[in-house]
């Protein structure tokens, strides 16, 4: 505002501030307005008396009746300088009472503006607007002290002075009526402001608390965002484990799988190789039989079944087309016939030299051996 007055310093109060001595008239500017408005600053508009008399007086510009009388002279108010909230904004600023008070005392003094004397009372008040109402106003400003004093100033006439007291009883009356009036105004005003300043706190509660209810219910959501994630998380930790624990069983039974297979396949090994065994011990055998079968004959039939390598090559290609196999009792069988007797005797040659590989069943099929075919190497 223009009227804004900073803290220059400490300043004595006018000489005729005393609340004893002060009166002011209805209207009459009584002071400056003290609402902090910044660092070490007041408004300072002019605030003017609402009733005739002493005491405390309006001090901001919000108070009941400030609003008409600035507006009649032309000051600028503002209607939110209330009392109750200059506090608020005096200890934000770390004012003290004290520095307000010099503050609006030295504005008031550089102004004029001082607290007069009854006697001058009566022609200072703003608020007569004719001659019929400068007795009220008279009245209105005067001290109870003074009402002795009228009986001198009232004419020598019973009836003029009857007149002269009817008048000036009237007139405190009006003044009365008046004064009520302004108080029963200046009440409507302080209930009107205090519903605004109800319904404002209303509505900023309302705010708050409807920003306390987004806030909560976001709370809310992210909580039960938070506590769905946890269960899904947990859930899926408990299906990982499950699985894991059915990968590791099923490794184990794989494990136990593999060692069953082991001993199976070593049992069928030396079940194989007790068979061969068998086998070789029964061609053995046999072979041994044949040969002291044969070696009991005459030396003349020895020498007629005498053995060559053409002998012994004709036979591999018979054996390798398929034609030899073993027939246990049987002997050796060329085709399906028994085999003949120098046939038999190279087989037999052949079977103690290595040179045959006889396999399972009866008859069982004769294949030539690794080490026939590296003979001559």
């Amino acid at each position: 505002m223009s009227n804004v007055i900073e803290v220059t310093g400490p300043a004595d109060p006018p000489a005729d501030s005393g609340e004893g001595q002060a009166r002011f008239a209805v209207g009459e500017a009584c002071g400056v307005c003290r609402f902090p408005v910044g660092p070490g600053q007041i408004c300072g508009n002019t605030v003017y008396a609402n009733v005739a008399s002493g005491g405390a007086l309006p001090k901001y510009c919000g108070q009941a009746g400030q609003a008409e009388w600035q507006a009649q002279h032309g000051t600028e108010g503002n209607p939110g300088h209330l009392s109750d909230r200059a506090g608020y904004p005096r200890r934000r600023l770390d004012l003290t009472k004290d520095d307000v008070a010099r503050l609006a005392l030295a504005e008031a003094a550089r102004r004029g503006i001082g607290r007069r004397s009854a006697t001058t009372a009566e022609s200072a008040s703003p608020a007569t607007t004719s001659a019929d109402a400068a007795p009220v106003t008279d009245a209105v400003a005067a001290p109870a002290a003074t009402v002795p004093d009228l009986a001198a100033a009232l004419p020598e006439s019973a009836v003029d002075a009857l007149a002269e007291l009817a008048r000036l009883i009237a007139g405190r009356v009006v003044a009365m009526r008046a004064e009520m009036d302004g108080v029963r105004t200046a009440a409507d005003e302080r209930v009107a402001q205090v519903e605004r300043a109800g319904e404002q706190l209303a509505e900023e509660l309302a705010k708050e608390r409807a920003g306390l209810e987004s806030d909560r219910a976001e709370a809310q959501a992210a909580r039960e965002r938070a506590e769905s994630e946890i269960r899904e998380a947990r859930e899926a930790q408990l299906v990982a484990e499950g699985q894991l624990r059915e990968a590791r069983q099923r490794i184990t039974e794989l494990e136990q799988a593999s060692i069953d297979a082991g001993e199976r396949h070593r049992g069928e090994i030396a079940e194989v190789r007790q068979a061969e065994e068998a086998r070789y011990d029964k061609l053995v055998a046999a072979f041994a039989a044949t040969t002291a079968a044969r070696e009991s004959k005459p030396a003349r039939r020895s020498r007629e079944l005498s053995i060559t390598d053409d002998g012994v090559r004709e036979m591999a290609l018979r054996i390798e087309r398929g034609e030899v196999t073993w027939g246990g009792d049987a002997g050796w069988l060329l085709g399906n016939a028994k085999s003949t007797r120098p046939g038999a005797r190279t087989l037999d040659h052949m079977a103690t030299a290595g040179y045959l590989d006889i396999g399972e069943g009866e008859p069982g099929p004769v294949t030539l051996s690794e080490q026939y075919r590296t003979r001559d190497k």
